[in-house]
């Protein structure tokens, strides 16, 4: 059997990333030992750090690090270089290196849905690290392009590095760069109208990067008889060639395909329930979840205090008296309650992620997310408790490493979300968290 492998997408917001589903897919496809999960990160470089520290081995890289995260790789192919972004990285021992696969996702995107590029006119929204792979790929393939953004320094700026025209959002300009136009590519994170309908012509063609159900941009396109493309097409073709850069192995396209189509379909279903907290032991589970509850007038239950009031002793008690399989099984009934409770924030065991059912019932009803700390991180914190069953030993550490190890994959494959719990107060996570709820609705 091969090694597990981790991957991973970073960005800020980035709950609401398909990725995951979409690699997953193609790693279950190939029966590939690996999972990709959503990294959430104040920075990029924080990204790197702490995907060094949970041993990833390569990290998607969206809005907004690919700039920073580029300029953090040692290694870059041609079309990082061009475009100065990366939204690929491969995390070797010592050396990063970068990919831009978003260059050849838009350009396929394009082509694969009978497209032409070449000789066309296209004008390219926003000035940010996809605008740019767009800006190029499109130059590479023989288009003329103007960018239009509405901080207009910006737009000036891009066009000069790839020689194009550039425009801002004011009507009479933006109308004027459109009025020939065969392409629109807009790259901004808005569903708000920023095109008046107006200016969209039937047969023109129109790929949207937001991730919103529906844009504005796309409503009006798809009313005016346009060449409607959504966010799933560039993330598809982008997705593919990352995969190979993973995996080695030519991506399953259709498998992945189709991950793409129900992913959209299924998106934010759970974001107005519960939210789940999983990780290691001393990962600050409990109190973040009292810090989330203080923040969102939701309810805090922990699953380990609920199996403790109903036996009416501690776990390790139980773990002495009854052993382990006893105590499994009344977590499980614990989690089955507090899952089918309203808006409330479940604190669960280290060791939850074990039973399947659990997993199951959590990843039904909750946003579940990975607190994320190391051994040395979570040991510190529990340091003196002699109350924890797993960890009464003569050599803690090694035995949390261990565990460690064991558990990475389930942790991976049970949460929605992971998040850098190491060195950072409860407040602080809890406010990240909640913000990536926010921006994914």
């Amino acid at each position: 059997m091969s090694e597990f492998q981790l991957f991973a997408v970073a960005g800020k917001p980035v709950l609401h990333s398909i990725s995951p589903q979409v690699h997953n897919a193609g790693f279950a496809s190939l029966g590939i030992s690996a999972a990709y999960i959503r990294l959430s990160a104040g920075s990029g470089s924080e990204a790197i750090a702490t995907a060094r520290q949970m041993g990833i081995s390569g990290l998607s890289v969206t809005a907004p690090f690919k700039e920073e995260v580029f300029g953090l790789c040692k290694a870059l192919d041609p079309n990082a270089r061009a475009t100065g972004a990366v939204n690929t990285v491969l995390i070797g021992r010592r050396v990063l290196s970068g990919f831009n696969t978003d260059v050849d996702g838009v350009r396929l995107a394009l082509e694969q849905n009978g497209v032409r590029i070449s000789k066309k006119r296209a004008v390219v929204i926003g000035a940010g690290g996809a605008a740019r792979a767009a800006a190029f790929a499109l130059r590479k393939a023989g288009a003329s392009v103007t960018i239009a953004n509405r901080t207009r320094h910006k737009a000036e700026k891009l066009a000069r590095e790839f020689g194009c025209a550039s425009c801002g959002l004011e009507k009479k300009e933006l109308s004027a760069a459109l009025s020939d136009a065969g392409i629109l590519v807009s790259t901004v994170s808005t569903h708000k109208r920023l095109v008046p309908a107006s200016m969209l012509r039937k047969g023109m063609a129109i790929l949207d990067a937001h991730y919103a159900r529906k844009t504005a941009l796309m409503s009006d396109a798809n009313r005016k008889g346009c060449k409607v493309l959504g966010p799933q097409e560039w993330l598809l073709c982008q997705g593919l060639a990352a995969f190979k850069l993973f995996s080695g192995r030519k991506a399953p396209e259709a498998a992945m395909r189709k991950a793409v189509d129900s992913a959209f379909a299924a998106r934010s279903r759970k974001l107005g329930g519960s939210i789940a907290l999983v990780g290691m032991m001393g990962s600050g589970k409990s109190t973040t979840a009292g810090e989330i509850a203080r923040i969102s007038g939701m309810r805090a239950v922990e699953t380990d205090a609920m199996v403790e009031r109903k036996q009416g002793m501690s776990i390790g008690e139980i773990f002495r008296k009854h052993g382990e399989a006893y105590f499994r099984r009344l977590e499980r009934e614990a989690i089955a309650e507090a899952c089918s409770l309203k808006r409330c924030v479940i604190s669960c065991g280290g060791g939850a992620v074990l039973d399947r059912q659990n997993v199951a019932m959590l990843r039904r009803s909750c946003v579940v997310a990975w607190l994320w700390a190391t051994p040395e991180e979570s040991l510190r914190r529990i340091r003196g408790d002699i109350t924890r069953p797993l960890y009464n030993v003569k050599n803690r550490l090694q035995l949390a490493r261990r565990v460690m190890r064991a558990r990475l994959p389930l942790y991976a494959q049970a949460s929605d979300l992971t998040v850098q719990a190491g060195g950072r107060k409860p407040s602080e996570i809890a406010e990240g968290i909640m913000d990536e709820i926010s921006h994914g609705r």
